[in-house]
């Protein structure tokens, strides 16, 4: 997930700060991963998000995408903890 969306970032979002958060608490893994590119992503456009998106659902996990045009891009997930 950091790694696609930290390329994603570089290549398509036009990127010039990239932030990558991480806690664990509660046994969950929260991850976030934002940027200030031009935003507008969306996980209906291509593979890369909905790949993100598929592979922590199917880990029992959560992803959510907010990518207001413009204003950057921030992918949040958060995946269960053994």
């Amino acid at each position: 997930m950091i790694a696609e969306s930290i390329t994603n970032a570089i290549r398509h979002a036009r990127a010039r700060r990239i932030r990558v958060h991480g806690e664990k608490s509660g046994g969950w893994l929260r991850v976030t991963v934002s940027d200030d590119g031009q935003g507008g992503a969306s996980a209906d456009a291509g593979t890369g998000i909905r790949g993100i998106f598929d592979r922590v659902r199917g880990i029992g996990g959560e992803a959510d995408l907010r990518s207001p045009p413009g204003r950057g891009t921030e992918i949040r997930v958060e995946i269960p903890c053994a």
